[in-house]
């Protein structure tokens, strides 16, 4: 196979060389890549010429480079699979950062680890991918790390992007939600017009998620033929029209053209234009995050009976995602809560982890830190509550804590005529299979009927209504209003 090869340190003109190389086998759990873009950031711009000074000996080599073919930024295409992999299979199309695998993307082939890779978005392109990752923020505009006061997780981040068009941006973040939202939900492949237009969202007080989706709404229609030049104010609505993004996040916070519109929501938007309801993301009028919840049922769920509409916060069931049967078993009653794409147990799951959201934001603790990573149980809640606040607090009196917010966040919106009705999802979840064809999540739907029946019984609700009974108010030790 063919790669740029460097023997020693220099100007790229000079020191790179088209070589004839080795095609590399995958090891037991290795995935050998098809290489089809990649992306220069910079480090491998330091790198190849070995400064500065310093850090040879920690990243490279002293003298000369160790790694002699660099690129830690690839897309590309699934060529083979170690025996052990069970993640990918030949023909995904995946993109990831390889930094710490030993670099290599410039080259036809590479193999790498699987837990280096993800699924590439169907809608970006191989050089998108390649060219938007957090990885390659990290590698090209991150400057430190950053985080809450007296945190030692840091898991934020300073980025100052050196960019002619954007003077002086500097930010911190972005997470992961503004950035997917502003470069796959859209199209967009420009990644420093998408920082800039998760800044500008946060320095007019706009969230991103619902920023993004509207936008990514409105291309849609325009892309099914649904939202006209004139409707659209002549805007470029086509995806990845990267300067139509950022004028309509101006349009959106001062409410002028398109942006009034789009400025409710995309439920209320739809409902003002009269059309696209069926393709508009949200649950309860709130957007949904960037992920697809076919893949992950019990996040499916959890957006579904969420109290606000599609929060992924509220629940954050992050356990199906762990394969861990053993421990489903005992505190799910079934194996299948902890793979995503079952929809068997997850009732108990998103209810038990719903609680730990609502306990933990009554406490407020870090949901990174107390529900991501699950730094303490009940037990040991309750020992820092009661050392805190006095009183004898046990696990199960926080537990309880937790639940009896959820019901009366139920409670209150029975009030407002929500019940079971409303614990849904866009159609197209429950009706489109998911793809592409070669994807380990082709073909899934979800079965929210059925998670539906299994949560309200693991809550002890009325399972038609989808609300609290009075026995089970009372039980909480909560009034019961006629």
């Amino acid at each position: 196979m063919k790669a740029m090869v460097y023997t020693e340190y220099g100007p790229p003109d000079v020191v790179l060389e088209l070589q004839e190389v080795e095609k590399p086998t995958p090891k037991e759990n290795e995935v050998l890549v098809q290489v089809c873009a990649a992306s220069v950031n910079y480090c491998d711009w330091s790198f190849v010429r070995g400064k500065p000074f310093i850090v040879r000996p920690a990243y490279q080599g002293l003298f000369k480079p160790k790694n002699t073919i660099l690129g830690a930024d690839i897309a590309g295409r699934v060529e083979a699979v170690g025996a052990n992999v069970t993640q990918f299979q030949p023909g995904d199309e995946v993109f990831g950062e390889i930094g710490s695998c030993g670099l290599g993307g410039f080259a036809e082939y590479v193999a790498v680890p699987e837990d280096a890779l993800a699924l590439k978005p169907a809608n970006l392109t191989f050089e998108g991918a390649a060219a938007v990752s957090g990885e390659t923020i990290e590698r090209s505009y991150k400057r430190s790390n950053d985080g809450c006061f007296a945190c030692p997780v840091r898991c934020s981040r300073q980025i100052r992007v050196d960019d002619p068009r954007y003077a002086d941006l500097a930010m911190e973040g972005p997470e992961y939600e503004p950035l997917a939202g502003f470069t796959a939900r859209v199209g967009v492949t420009d990644l420093p017009l998408a920082l800039h237009a998760v800044d500008r969202c946060n320095r007019l007080g706009l969230d991103a998620i619902t920023t993004s989706e509207v936008i990514a709404w409105s291309m849609e229609l325009t892309q099914c033929g649904l939202l006209s030049r004139d409707e659209a104010h002549g805007l470029d609505l086509r995806f990845g029209a990267g300067e139509s993004v950022l004028a309509l996040i101006e349009a959106i916070a001062t409410r002028e053209g398109l942006g009034d519109l789009l400025a409710g929501g995309v439920r209320a938007a739809a409902e003002r234009l009269g059309r696209g309801a069926e393709i508009a993301m949200h649950v309860k009028g709130l957007e949904l995050f960037q992920a697809d919840v076919r893949a992950m049922k019990g996040y499916a769920l959890g957006n579904a009976v969420s109290s606000r509409g599609a929060d992924h916060l509220r629940s954050e069931p992050w356990f199906e995602f762990s394969g861990d049967e053993t421990t489903a078993r005992s505190r799910f009653g079934d194996a299948a809560a902890s793979h995503r794409l079952a929809w068997k147990g997850k009732g108990r799951l998103v209810a038990c982890f719903e609680e730990m959201a609502a306990v933990c934001d009554a406490l407020g603790m870090c949901k990174n830190l107390y529900n991501n990573m699950g730094v303490l149980d009940w037990d040991e809640t309750a020992e820092i509550l009661s050392a805190v606040v006095g009183g004898r607090w046990s696990g199960e009196d926080v537990q309880q804590v937790g639940e009896r917010i959820v019901n009366l966040e139920r409670e209150l919106n029975r009030t407002w005529g929500i019940d079971r009705r409303d614990d849904t999802l866009p159609a197209r979840f429950l009706r489109e299979p998911a793809g592409p064809a070669d994807s380990p999540s082709s073909g899934s739907i979800v079965e929210l009927a059925q998670m539906l029946d299994e949560y309200y019984q693991a809550r002890g609700w009325d399972r038609d209504t989808g609300l609290p009974t009075r026995e089970k108010l009372q039980a909480l030790g909560l009034e019961v209003s006629d």
